[in-house]
């Protein structure tokens, strides 16, 4: 028994592996999602692909299309998605054209495969830099992290830029070791599709390549060092320039992809467009994330290792020794900090970007206690107790998320009964944020009347229940109105940013779960206030235990649309 616990923990982190990849597995099969990871991703890399398929690639000029093209209207470019690296749709597509798939359940699997093989070169890196108990501990960090865990069915990018990002890297510090060319080449091609994967890495992959070919030469005048740059940044431009030829191409021209390049920078990192003090909300989004899925031990952690160089020239101590000869942690934050610094809107308003934080995270923690456990009977207690408590504080997080789904049957009955009462492609009001999953299971774009401030949301029913100020959404009879009875449960967690940062309740979204009965309060409020209205302003189509169907008269919205409360 003694011997299988001292195996257990020699390999801590391929335990881990095993244990999350069990659990992944299971719940591969879960209904579709409405609030685990990004789900709205996933049904848009779905409407995407099958776009692809049904389309065909060329006729779409290799750019995803987020609604079906018989029901876009000129009016509506936002749906020729240029806003991502396209590898994630392109990849639907072809799993769908050439190997028939066609389920959500499939897709899964295959992102899986890409999160769990990442796995094999984030592991041998880890293991070449900061050895191999730091290596298990902090492979053990990383697969059990909420962040991870979420993301590793993840249809879109996450998956994908993990496997090329961190592949890259692991095949340039084989290059370097062995001076094999071949390598060196799969580095190359890895960086490619590192490219057309995620803009996150378009950063963080590089830098990291930089820095392991300088730690590798040591001398930045070095002309091997400058060949091997050269060499990579080739691949990292064949990337770019297949980006953006293909958006220009997908936009129609040159002029349309300026005016694009310049909209999705203003979007992302600035607050032009959407018109949220994002700079209000860095901080206490940073620490409620922080606090949620890394912990508050994190931050002593992280000072000790920013400290450590000026710690080395002070105290010659064997603790400050052993850190001192290793790679500091903190280099990882360098490669993360040019993506986080520039997009403060992405990373404030969504969570994938906090796996750029993940690597610093599992490698900052796991060489501390590698450090613990290598001194005195005192250390190694404190460094056991640190472990077992970063690691429960995943598990926690992981087993108290309430995840929300939508269920395969209502999929069914409301599509039929939305086809019976609405005009091909009508555009749908609804009180929930779920517009993705809206248009690939029923190819219908939607109006998410959650969003607009309670006071005036009865002026907002009126405008898009009238005809002449919105075809899209209104006819004769006026809208159709979907109303989903769950909201607090399925507006949970990602959900809640469209309504918690645009009121800049920032700290209330930086860790929701920790003010979860104040915010479903607020929710509770919002959904009342516009079922009143809907109620009093037409009538109920159809009534079942997870939704209703109600038609908004126009004759009924312009009396009501007229005062606001």
């Amino acid at each position: 028994m003694k011997r299988l616990a001292q195996g257990a923990w020699n390999n801590i982190g391929f335990v881990c592996v095993a244990l999350v990849l069990i659990y992944c597995v299971v719940h591969a099969f879960d209904p579709p999602r409405l609030n685990w990871g990004d789900s709205m991703s996933d049904y848009n890399v779905m409407t995407s692909g099958r776009n692809f398929q049904k389309y065909g690639f060329l006729h779409l000029r290799l750019t995803p299309l987020l609604l079906d093209p018989a029901f876009t209207r000129s009016f509506e470019p936002v749906f020729v998605y240029t806003h991502y690296p396209q590898l994630p749709d392109l990849m639907n597509g072809v799993l769908r054209t050439a190997f028939r798939m066609d389920s959500l359940v499939q897709f899964r699997f295959v992102a899986m495969a890409f999160s769990f093989c990442s796995l094999f070169f984030i592991y041998q890196l880890l293991d070449f830099y900061w050895g191999r108990q730091t290596a298990q501990m902090a492979l053990a960090l990383w697969v059990v992290n909420p962040l991870w865990i979420q993301h590793a069915d993840y249809l879109h990018h996450a998956p994908y830029g993990a496997f090329f990002g961190f592949g890259s890297v692991y095949f340039l510090v084989r290059a370097l070791r062995a001076e094999r060319r071949g390598l060196l080449l799969a580095s190359g091609v890895f960086l490619f599709f590192t490219v057309l994967s995620s803009y996150d890495y378009w950063f963080f992959a590089p830098l990291l390549l930089a820095m392991a070919t300088l730690a590798h030469y040591r001398r930045l005048t070095d002309g091997a060092l400058i060949r091997t740059l050269a060499f990579l940044a080739a691949f990292a431009i064949a990337g770019l320039l297949f980006k953006i030829a293909t958006n220009a191409w997908g936009l129609g021209g040159i002029q349309a992809w300026l005016h694009d390049i310049r909209f999705q920078f203003a979007e992302r990192g600035t607050d032009k467009i959407t018109r949220t003090s994002y700079g209000r909300g860095v901080l206490p989004t940073a620490m409620g994330r922080i606090e949620r899925f890394f912990t508050l031990l994190l931050i002593p952690i992280a000072m000790f290792w920013a400290a450590l160089p000026v710690a080395r020239r002070r105290w010659q101590t064997s603790f400050v020794a052993a850190a001192s000869a290793l790679p500091n942690p903190w280099w990882l934050v360098a490669a993360a900090f040019p993506f986080l610094y520039l997009f403060v809107e992405i990373w404030v308003a969504q969570y994938y970007p906090g796996l750029l934080v993940l690597p610093f995270y599992a490698v900052a923690c796991a060489a501390f206690v590698a450090l613990l456990l290598a001194m005195g009977r005192s250390a190694r207690l404190v460094g056991a107790v640190l472990f077992a408590a970063l690691l429960f504080n995943s598990v926690y997080e992981n087993a108290r998320f309430k995840k929300a789904f939508f269920d395969p049957e209502t999929i069914r009955t409301m599509g039929a009964q939305l086809d019976s009462v609405a005009g091909p492609g009508q555009q749908l009001l609804i009180n929930h944020v779920f517009d993705a999953a809206y248009r690939y299971y029923f190819n219908r774009n939607t109006v998410a009347v959650v969003l607009f401030p309670p006071r005036v949301s009865n002026i907002a029913l009126a405008s898009f229940a009238d005809g002449q100020q919105h075809p899209r959404s209104a006819g004769p009879d006026g809208a159709i109105f979907v109303q989903h009875k769950h909201i607090r449960d399925e507006l949970y967690d990602k959900g809640y940013y469209y309504i918690l940062g645009r009121a800049g309740l920032w700290e209330w979204w930086g860790n929701p779960e920790k003010h979860r009965e104040v915010v479903d309060q607020l929710i509770f409020e919002r959904d009342s206030t516009i079922m009143a209205y809907v109620s009093q302003m037409g009538r109920k189509l159809y009534d079942a235990p997870d939704y209703a169907i109600w038609r908004v008269l126009p004759a009924a919205a312009d009396s009501m649309g007229n005062h606001a409360p």
